[in-house]
């Protein structure tokens, strides 16, 4: 998903210096947007909170499958092998 102008908007919005209600509204939305110092790495970290529940999710139920299929097998050789790789 695309969620960051890419270079060539934030150049071409950061040149321009004219009525600012004249551009479309989602010019408008960036160019107030590139305004804000560090906005990718705000919107990035909005993303990552987003998602960040979900692969919580995903992981919790990949662990859980992972314990079911190791009971009762050789866990020592199973730590073995994982810290050795």
């Amino acid at each position: 998903m695309k969620l960051l102008p890419e270079k060539e908007e934030v150049e071409k919005l950061r040149g321009y210096h004219g009525d600012v209600s004249k551009l479309s509204l989602a010019d408008s939305f960036v160019h107030l947007l590139i305004q804000l110092p560090s906005y990718s790495l705000r919107i990035e970290a909005l993303l990552l909170k987003e998602e960040f529940p979900a692969a919580c999710e995903a992981m919790t139920r990949d662990l859980k499958t992972l314990r079911s299929a190791t009971r009762g097998t050789n866990t020592r050789y199973i730590r073995t092998y994982l810290a050795s790789h």
